[in-house]
């Protein structure tokens, strides 16, 4: 199936209105994120051209995810060095910093102090009882590099140090979602290269955790899609919502829904 998606600023939606809801999957392995729905003949999609009219998705993504992002390593120059494993779930920088803090204490008490900058926002690790000096080995942690402000890549701090801090404010939440919709991409997509490949619709992630992230059309963030054919009929969607990176995202049972419109 070919089509292209295009930025538009003078295209409007008609009356078809074609609601996509995950709590209408049909398929027994289908999760909120990857399901498929079956759209009935009054509620079909026919025509040349669709819009993504809008999103409704409640953020209960977990920031924190089990072999994805939650190791911290550090190094004292009293006891070596020590991993723990963050808890998986949904954080602020605050409730992160205070279990953290708890996984660090129980394996080397009283070695760092974990804060935050009230002024920069960047995360301060300060090493307790006078000269135990402290490293950071960032190298060795995951995704959580991202989290804890460390960047894409972490580096382990050259040397033995009374205080460090992230070069970066710690990111919890990522910019985009990737919305792919199979029957509205090319057949030459697969699933394995989905995550290398340009996604049906993007949806910006504008809401913390525990509150709505919304979409709805405008001249500045216009995605619709234009067939090269005349006239395209649908009665079956295959939906998959994931990051970037590839991986499907986990909305714990959560469920959303978008909004197609032809033009």
């Amino acid at each position: 199936m070919a089509y292209s998606i295009q930025k538009s600023f003078s295209h409007q939606c008609s009356s078809q209105n074609l609601i996509v809801r995950s709590a209408d999957r049909i398929l027994s392995a289908d999760s909120p994120a990857n399901f498929t729905v079956d759209l009935s003949l009054d509620n079909g999609f026919q025509g040349s051209s669709l819009q993504l009219k809008e999103v409704w998705l409640p953020n209960t993504i977990y920031n924190i995810r089990t072999g994805i992002n939650d190791l911290f390593v550090f190094s004292s120059q009293s006891s070596g060095s020590s991993t723990v494993t963050i808890t998986a779930g949904a954080y602020t920088v605050a409730t992160l910093i205070v279990a953290l803090q708890a996984l660090v204490n129980a394996v080397q008490a009283n070695t760092l102090t974990i804060s935050q900058n009230t002024t920069t926002g960047k995360l301060l690790f300060t090493a307790n009882n006078g000269g135990n000096l402290i490293k950071l080995l960032a190298s060795q942690w995951n995704k959580s590099t991202v989290a804890l402000g460390f960047g894409l890549s972490g580096t382990d701090t050259a040397v033995f140090s009374s205080s460090l801090s992230s070069p970066f404010v710690p990111q919890l939440q990522p910019d985009i979602l990737y919305l792919f919709v199979r029957e509205l991409t090319p057949s030459s997509y697969t699933t394995s290269k989905r995550s290398q490949d340009r996604p049906t619709f993007l949806i910006p992630v504008n809401a913390n955790t525990g509150d709505i992230i919304t979409y709805k059309r405008n001249g500045d963030f216009d995605q619709h899609i234009q067939f090269e054919s005349k006239r395209v009929f649908l009665n079956r969607l295959s939906v998959v919502l994931q990051y970037p990176g590839g991986e499907v995202v986990d909305l714990n049972g959560a469920d959303w829904h978008f909004t197609l419109c032809t033009y």
